[in-house]
């Protein structure tokens, strides 16, 4: 587990995401605005079903792992954010990466630190390659994904985007070098 202070102040908890974390994900999911349900599973949904429960949440840590961001003055309440990926069977170096933030902090930095929380774990697990897909109206996630040297591709509607795990753990380190420049002034 680790802390972290997001722009606004908020503290914040993360670890990875286990089995006693159904009803904290299902009550998070239910709070998002539906544009941000939108977003995150690409279809209007309301509410995770118990089979979709499952799945989010019966991970092995390998092959699908997760990262869950709670409030550390309110640690069981609902996420603040979810980062997982899915190992492809098929090419055991490329995984299928979402990341979903909370409404009330978007754009404090938080999907930027589980998007490298993320990419170290898959580089910890031979994961090369990072896919996802993306409404083209999502523009925070469009530019954060060039920010990390993503490539994409439109294909059926969606941004069929790519992005090789040593590109954001570069980026990463970069933010961190500029930050501590800006420090030292």
């Amino acid at each position: 587990m680790s802390a972290l202070v997001l722009a606004g102040g908020t503290r914040a908890l993360i670890r990875l995401v286990d089995g006693t974390d159904k009803e904290r994900i299902a009550s998070g999911v239910r709070r998002l605005s539906e544009r941000s349900r939108y977003y995150r599973f690409l279809a209007p949904i309301n509410q995770l079903t118990e089979k979709m429960l499952g799945y989010l949440t019966d991970i092995d840590n390998d092959d699908h792992l997760a990262w869950i961001a709670v409030d550390a003055g309110r640690p069981d309440e609902p996420v603040l954010g979810v980062a997982r990926y899915v190992r492809r069977a098929a090419e055991p170096d490329v995984a299928e990466a979402a990341i979903v933030v909370s409404d009330d902090v978007q754009n404090r930095g938080l999907g930027w630190q589980l998007m490298v929380r993320l990419a170290t774990s898959a580089q910890e697990h031979g994961v090369r390659v990072l896919r996802g897909w993306v409404l083209p109206e999502n523009q925070v996630l469009r530019h954060a994904l060039r920010v990390v040297g993503a490539k994409g591709r439109f294909e059926d509607g969606l941004l069929h985007a790519e992005v090789l795990v040593s590109e954001v753990l570069a980026a990463a380190s970069a933010r961190r070098t500029r930050a501590e420049s800006r420090e030292d002034e």
